[in-house]
């Protein structure tokens, strides 16, 4: 059978086609979201070493490691002190610990993904996560005295390895924010129990209640009453020796000589 010139060449196309990858190589992503547990609200002045923000980080497509991280402070106020530190949430681990005073780390402009990427950091140990796995990170710092200086961390443009074609790729090309942090002031309050109305008792009693206070800490931090300097006791009758021992009871049982009152806890 003879063929002619067309027929030849559509054979020699099917034949030389370029054969389908069966393992393409699909693009490489980070997923960065602001983990829901991030913290928010008010931290106490002077507050060291607490937590600032916590991100999500999502490798999709492939298993990466990173190398570098664009992390970017916000502030309003008086700027963080001390150093800033990533972290593995789980394992505490530390991936960067840098001065607070490092150029270009801290502005009182919000970053975007050209800040963080001429803010890159080297990592100190770098931040593998698995195909399709997720790891959650958490930034550290300190703040100074200044009440009403506001934060908010920013992290984005990160520089990683991708495993299956050992090359090396800028993923999460933005700013990525945590929330909005407020210093103010701890402050305890102490004030009656109004529902404790007064009250008689029989003579010799004993193991009474004689008074409750409830006591409030702000919201601002975690307060540790650790001294209470005067328990001073009006007595209306004559008698000195009318009410031998005190005792501070919480709620029902005897206080040691330290406890602790959480946010917005009463203690009565």
């Amino acid at each position: 059978m003879n063929l002619t010139d067309a027929q030849i060449n559509a054979i020699l196309n099917i034949v030389n086609r370029p054969k389908p990858n069966p393992n393409p190589s699909s693009p490489v992503s980070l997923m960065v979201t602001k983990s829901t547990s991030s913290p928010s609200g008010i931290i106490s002045t002077g507050a060291q070493n607490v937590e600032l923000a916590r991100f999500n980080l999502k490798a999709n497509n492939d298993k990466i490691e990173i190398r570098k991280l664009g992390v970017h402070a916000m502030y309003y106020g008086s700027p963080l002190v001390g150093t800033l530190i990533i972290a593995d949430a789980e394992t505490s681990e530390q991936y960067l610990n840098i001065s607070t005073n490092t150029a270009g780390l801290q502005t009182k402009y919000t970053p975007n993904a050209g800040t963080l990427l001429a803010n890159q950091r080297d990592l100190s140990s770098y931040i593998t996560i698995e195909k399709g796995q997720t790891k959650t990170i958490k930034i550290i710092g300190s703040v100074g005295a200044a009440i009403n200086s506001n934060y908010i961390i920013y992290i984005g443009q990160a520089y990683a390895k991708r495993y299956s074609t050992n090359s090396f790729v800028t993923l999460a090309n933005s700013a990525y924010a945590g929330n909005r942090l407020t210093v103010k002031s701890s402050a305890l309050t102490v004030v009656k129990n109004s529902s404790f109305a007064n009250i008689s008792y029989a003579p010799g009693s004993s193991g009474v209640k004689i008074a409750e206070f409830v006591l409030q800490a702000s919201n601002a931090d975690d307060i540790n009453v650790n001294t209470i300097h005067h328990i001073c006791l009006q007595l209306l009758l004559p008698q000195p020796n009318a009410i031998p021992n005190v005792n501070l009871i919480y709620p029902n049982y005897l206080l040691p000589l330290m406890f602790s009152l959480l946010k917005t806890e009463h203690i009565h």
